[in-house]
């Protein structure tokens, strides 16, 4: 049960995040281009980071990587607006 609802969290938040690559057509081909699990998580998560608190805030410090930040800010968009829905 829980790998069909993680399954449907990361296909729903890169709907969210992402424009349709392709329009329907007669074949009914896919509108999303979908990246497995797996990328998504060796791109979020296994990144070098490190954990620091600067004025007593948590605060996660990556490499200044322009691709990584905004993969993040997209994902963190897509949350919040959907966390506004409830």
């Amino acid at each position: 049960m829980s790998a069909v609802l993680s399954h449907n969290l990361l296909r729903r938040l890169q709907i969210e995040t992402a424009q349709p690559q392709n329009r329907t057509t007669e074949k009914r081909s896919p509108l999303w281009q979908f990246q497995e699990a797996t990328t998504i998580r060796q791109h979020m998560i296994h990144r070098a980071g490190r954990l620091t608190k600067p004025k007593g805030k948590l605060r996660l410090t990556m490499s200044g990587n322009e691709a990584t930040k905004r993969i993040f800010q997209n994902y963190l968009k897509a949350l919040g607006a959907a966390a506004q829905l409830f």
